[in-house]
């Protein structure tokens, strides 16, 4: 006889195994499909809800006719457009509760426009005047004019002396900013040329000291062997009518006039009429605040009297204690 096997029972987790006792009462559990689509973008909503609702909608409230007159009107324009907004408003909602109510609603206005609802008429002409308030262009806004603060806007390499204005005019304001950018544009250019100038300056080191290990060479070999083409290259590096330096400085010169511009402008000086104007303006603004000040002393103080005119007056209506010198005194 072949030898007993023990039979290896394999479990996964998709296929539980129950007990003998429990195999025919348990169930299995539904296979959840993937092609499970939620309401707002299932079909048998969209298509009904876009073509019989909204569509429906529209159409009825261009060719709606008043029930006073039988002739064609014009239609309810306002509600129309309001329809759209409606609809435009509430197109992502996903919750099925509340658009169960809004479609409701929007179902209820189809059967009244349908029926020729004589309030419809007053609603359109609810609707007209808020769209022709709300369609009126609106007037400009007046730009705010720029006050003395009787303060000083003290010079820097951007701006030249001046006195402060609330609110700052803009174009103040983009001088300042065009010329923040533009220096620092400046010293990045400067900042480039220093570093050709070190690797300039290194390089003439090095030509320099090939041109005096040629003189001292003679024609021998090696680095004093070198041919005479090379000697004009190094008088150009070492000497000579055009040099890398003065070609350097050709190309620095109006580099450096521009930062002379940004400096002498950081050093400038308030002239007397500006001067006199920032004092003026802290004259101004002392008595007005004096004025305010004044004006709240006031109010406070009349406030406080007003509260002790109402203490006494309650306190004069308020009932006495009742005791028998209190009735002698009323009697």
């Amino acid at each position: 006889m072949p030898p007993k096997t023990n039979r290896i029972t394999t479990l996964t987790a998709f296929k539980p195994v129950y007990p003998r006792r429990l195999e025919r009462t348990v169930r299995p559990r539904p296979k959840l499909t993937s092609n499970i689509l939620p309401f707002h973008r299932d079909p048998a909503h969209t298509i009904p809800t876009k073509w019989n609702l909204y569509r429906s909608l529209l159409r009825s409230a261009s060719s709606y006719r008043p029930p006073s007159s039988g002739e064609s009107s014009s239609g309810l324009t306002a509600v129309r457009r309001k329809i759209k907004e409606t609809w435009r408003r509430f197109r992502g909602m996903t919750s099925p509760s509340q658009t169960r109510v809004i479609l409701d609603r929007q179902y209820t206005l189809l059967d009244k426009i349908r029926s020729s609802d004589p309030q419809l008429e007053e609603l359109d002409k609810f609707y007209t005047k808020v769209y022709a308030i709300r369609d009126t262009p609106k007037a400009p806004v007046p730009k705010p004019i720029p006050r003395l603060t009787g303060g000083f806007l003290f010079p820097t390499y951007h701006n030249p002396p001046l006195p402060k204005l609330h609110p700052q005019p803009p174009e103040i304001s983009g001088m300042i900013r065009q010329r923040i950018k533009a220096r620092a544009k400046i010293i990045d250019k400067l900042r480039r040329y220093r570093e050709w100038g070190e690797d300039m300056t290194t390089e003439t080191k090095f030509w320099q000291r090939i041109n005096a290990v040629k003189k001292s060479g003679g024609d021998g070999g090696g680095v004093g062997g070198v041919g005479g083409g090379e000697g004009k290259v190094a008088d150009h590096w070492t000497g000579g009518r055009f040099t890398w330096s003065r070609e350097q400085d050709e190309h620095l010169k109006p580099i450096h006039e521009s930062m002379e511009k940004y400096t002498a402008r950081s050093k400038m000086m308030y002239d007397e009429k500006t001067i006199e104007k920032v004092l003026m303006a802290r004259k101004v603004r002392a008595r007005v605040a004096n004025e305010m000040n004044r004006k709240d002393n006031m109010e406070k103080r009349k406030k406080q009297e007003r509260d002790q005119r109402g203490e006494l007056a309650l306190r004069e209506s308020a009932p006495g204690p009742k005791t028998a010198r209190g009735a002698a005194a009323k009697t």
